[in-house]
């Protein structure tokens, strides 16, 4: 498989967690929009840029996502039903990405389905959330994985922030990342089942470098974390500023591996209406 067709499925793959919009409000599944409490305001997160060059731009058809563009991931069109559900998300004419869905809307099953030189291929990876429809374990597996799936664990405090993600190996769980302190202010997710469609690309960074994306399924901001990977240890410390809504802007990011510290930051967007 070529470098540019595995690009092109880990982009796909990123956005496997695109949930549908059947009724959210009825069914007391998130929306992809955040409802300002005390205020008739609605708010929707539209990019991300970072200076390490990763960046993305959501674009919206009213409260449906219906395109991601920049590097995390590329994808240029989502499919909807006639109920407004995401039906499936196509690569080229050889690869097809099937979702099944819960009775609350969350994907419990995305199908990687296609057809390759040596043949057809189907890659199911499975999700599973906990009583408070959080997600809480991703079987990751997709055709750029040769080694099979990758099984990640998702914890929380009572305050719905992820506290700690751990991947399962034959001898137990290796925390991959450990929040230890949150803010008390939005995350840019707060509330929003677009970071589900990212959520998938949070889990599977964490094995490769040092990000932390865990605002994809955060109500609060980590404000202190720890990453641990194969490449070793890398402690975070966060710094925000906030819009009138209380949504951080501007994170200032101080990294620190092998003593070395260095400096990043994230600037974020927002449509409130």
């Amino acid at each position: 498989m070529s470098e540019v067709r595995k690009k092109s499925i880990i982009s796909i793959a990123i956005l496997a967690l695109l949930v549908s919009c059947q009724s959210v409000e009825n069914l007391g599944i998130k929306p992809f929009v955040v409802n300002i409490e005390g205020s008739s305001k609605t708010c929707k997160v539209t990019s991300m840029k970072k200076t390490d060059g990763l960046e993305m731009r959501i674009i919206y058809n009213g409260l449906n996502p219906s395109a991601i563009i920049g590097n995390l991931p590329d994808f240029d069109k989502l499919t909807y039903n006639s109920e407004n559900q995401l039906k499936e998300a196509v690569l080229g004419d050889k690869t097809t990405i099937e979702f099944v869905e819960n009775a609350k809307g969350n994907i419990i099953e995305i199908n990687f389905k296609g057809v390759e030189a040596a043949g057809a291929f189907n890659y199911p990876t499975l999700l599973t959330y906990d009583g408070k429809e959080r997600l809480s374990q991703i079987s990751l597996q997709f055709p750029t994985l040769s080694s099979g799936a990758l099984i990640f664990h998702l914890e929380y405090n009572a305050n719905d922030n992820i506290t700690k993600v751990s991947q399962q190996t034959a001898n137990g769980l290796n925390d991959l990342l450990v929040n230890h302190s949150f803010d008390d202010k939005k995350s840019p997710f707060t509330d929003q089942r677009m970071g589900q469609i990212l959520s998938y690309f949070m889990v599977y960074s964490l094995t490769q470098g040092h990000a932390n994306y865990s605002y994809f399924l955060s109500k609060n901001n980590v404000t202190s974390a720890t990453v641990t990977n194969n490449n070793g240890r890398t402690e975070l410390g966060m710094d925000y500023k906030y819009n009138s809504d209380d949504f951080p802007t501007e994170i200032n990011i101080s990294k620190t591996f092998e003593g070395r510290i260095k400096s990043e930051k994230e600037v974020f967007t927002y449509d409130c209406f």
